[in-house]
């Protein structure tokens, strides 16, 4: 929205946003995705394998770039994966993972995955076909949540239960269409949620003008955040006595400006 202001000389105005916040839901697809044996990261071919195939036991881990979520609170978050062969009657553990999986050797990333933090201990996740869905619970929106404004990533290790003979399941990877996503929802109400991208077509937020003149700028706040913005211009004068200014402000004195729209 665009509004205009008369500004005279040596007043210094700054840039506030405000408003009634609702519950939103985001979906976050994978950065990244492989899976392992033990010795190799499986990062770039279409398919992740979880659970025993012959002699080895394969587990995959998913990293999730949360870079684009509010530190709000975070009240949910669900797995979602494209199961292309399922196992009927076989159940996954989802944990998850403190230390950045593409970061690690394949050797401690099959061991992160069996010992991280525990979500959901037998998850059916793997049991049908097609798209399906867990709620990961309220540690993994605790973990999430406690993430945000720390880190830009999330990441999770999915395992066989028993990883037992003959138990291999397969998810579609990073690497497809059909990536793996994570559906976090969180409430922002009650926290103090600043405009994500403001623009002032001078750059002069949070600077003095010297000048006298009308200076217009662009405001956006991201509409998946707030209801409807309100906007606050707060403004002073900073130590000349000038009479020009007087009617619209004293030297030292705050003042502001609300303006109100729907983003």
């Amino acid at each position: 929205m665009r509004r205009y202001l008369p500004l005279a000389a040596a007043i210094v105005f700054v840039l506030f946003a405000s408003a009634p916040a609702r519950a939103s839901t985001l979906d976050v697809t994978s950065s990244w995705s492989a899976d392992t044996g033990g010795s190799t990261w499986y990062d770039t071919d279409a398919t992740d394998y979880v659970g025993k195939s012959g002699a080895t036991a394969w587990r995959s881990a998913v990293k999730f770039d949360i870079s684009g979520i509010p530190a709000c609170s975070v009240t949910s978050v669900l797995l979602y994966v494209n199961v292309t062969t399922a196992k009927a009657g076989h159940t996954a553990r989802i944990a998850g993972l403190s230390t950045d999986p593409s970061t690690q050797t394949p050797a401690d990333g099959w061991a992160a995955i069996a010992g991280g933090t525990e979500y959901v201990a037998s998850s059916a996740i793997l049991a049908i076909a097609g798209w399906r869905s867990q709620n990961l619970g309220a540690t993994a929106a605790s973990d999430l949540q406690n993430a945000l404004g720390t880190k830009t990533w999330f990441a999770i290790g999915l395992k066989h239960t028993t990883e037992a003979a003959s138990t291999l399941a397969v998810i579609d990877s990073n690497a497809t269409a059909n990536k793996p996503y994570l559906r976090v929802t969180f409430d922002c109400t009650g926290y103090n949620i600043p405009p994500y991208s403001v623009t002032d077509d001078n750059n002069y937020d949070g600077q003095t003008l010297v000048e006298s003149g009308t200076r217009a700028m662009n405001i956006t706040v991201k509409d998946w955040v707030l209801t409807a913005a309100t906007i606050t211009l707060k403004y002073w004068r900073e130590g000349i006595d000038d009479d020009d200014l007087d009617g619209l402000c004293d030297v030292g004195e705050e003042n502001s400006l609300t303006l109100s729209g729907t983003p």
